[in-house]
């Protein structure tokens, strides 16, 4: 084949719209890899976080659950445990809590690193008050009577 037959061919309109055409489909296709592809992944995931962050349902047992883990983690005492304010009807739409009431006894460190996992967790949890009293029954060991009220939250 001769050079100026085959510009001639690769020229001609029909294979310049071939050309065009399969070039758009390149672009596009890259387009979509590195731009749609990422977003399109960011919103699905950050969807999943939001449902797996506020459940539609109080699943109280899970919320305690998450507090006795981190409450072991950290060697707080549980004195007493009560739970508050729960609304079960399903007809209520708005965030809506569960009030957990705990007396611990605890050394002030292992409080602060109890409040830093708590607040690490997936759940939504918010310590709505903290009352701390020295033991007065203890020695210099450093521990406090600790009385926190945590809210968890769901929809």
């Amino acid at each position: 084949m001769n050079l100026s037959n085959v510009s001639k061919s690769i020229f001609v309109k029909k294979t310049g719209n071939y050309i065009s055409l399969i070039f758009f489909l390149l672009v596009f296709s890259i387009f979509i890899i590195f731009a749609i592809k990422p977003s399109l992944t960011t919103a699905f995931s950050l969807k999943k976080e939001e449902l797996d962050l506020i459940s539609e349902h109080p699943e109280v047992n899970k919320i305690i659950e998450d507090i006795k883990k981190i409450a072991d983690k950290n060697l707080l005492i549980i004195n007493k445990a009560s739970i508050v304010d729960v609304n079960l009807s399903s007809t209520n739409q708005e965030l809506q809590d569960v009030k957990l009431i705990m007396e611990v006894n605890v050394s002030f460190d292992n409080l602060k690193q109890f409040m830093t996992d708590l607040f690490s967790q997936r759940r939504l949890k918010i310590i709505d008050d903290v009352t701390i009293s020295r033991d007065k029954e203890s020695s210099n060991s450093g521990n406090l009577n600790v009385v926190l009220t945590i809210d968890g939250f769901y929809l």
